[in-house]
């Protein structure tokens, strides 16, 4: 089944429908026998009234998340400057478009490098992202893997292999990787 993306009417901010719940004091109108789970781009949970979701293309959700203020993003409070998140920007619209799929080819640890998406220094864990339409490559630390998922809606794809340490990632910051099904880059 595909992802449901949607918009709050209210609220404005956008995420991915993962399922429902029926806990009552957690939900916005207390007349609806269950209501949606809501994944932001963060990875925070949101529950929503299904009346208050209006359904969305990839197409849009792209459009929404580059416009909305980051702090729609982080569900109402941000932890990064604006200069932070304008550097990530400008480092993927060089480096990825929203046709393009990125693959984490390789990983390795090197004390005192730098993350080549976010200018954070220093990072230990070394992670290759290569755009698999252009073959360019990015080098980026852990954290970069939710920016990523943030700002443009998609997932890294990792190989099989790296499976523990998409595990890991994936627990940190919900669905921000994808794990393939094959092994090879």
């Amino acid at each position: 089944m595909p992802d449901m993306l949607v918009q709050h009417r209210v609220y404005n901010y956008v995420g991915i429908v993962i399922g429902k719940t029926r806990i009552k004091e957690l939900f916005e109108k207390q007349h609806d026998n269950e209501e949606c789970r809501v994944l932001l781009p963060c990875g925070k949970v949101r529950i929503a009234s299904e009346a208050n979701l209006r359904h969305i293309d990839r197409a849009e959700y792209n459009r929404l998340l580059s416009s909305l203020p980051h702090e729609k993003m982080m569900g109402g409070r941000s932890h990064r400057s604006g200069a932070y998140w304008e550097c990530i920007k400008k480092t993927l619209s060089r480096f990825w478009t929203p046709s393009q799929d990125l693959q984490c080819i390789r990983i390795f640890p090197r004390e005192h490098s730098t993350c080549q998406m976010c200018g954070h220094f220093p990072i230990t864990w070394n992670h290759v992202l290569q755009n698999l339409q252009t073959g360019r490559e990015l080098i980026v630390g852990s954290e970069c893997f939710e920016n990523y998922q943030v700002l443009t809606g998609q997932q890294v794809i990792f190989p099989k292999r790296y499976r523990q340490i998409a595990d890991d990632l994936n627990s940190r910051w919900p669905n921000c990787v994808a794990i393939s099904e094959r092994d090879e880059v």
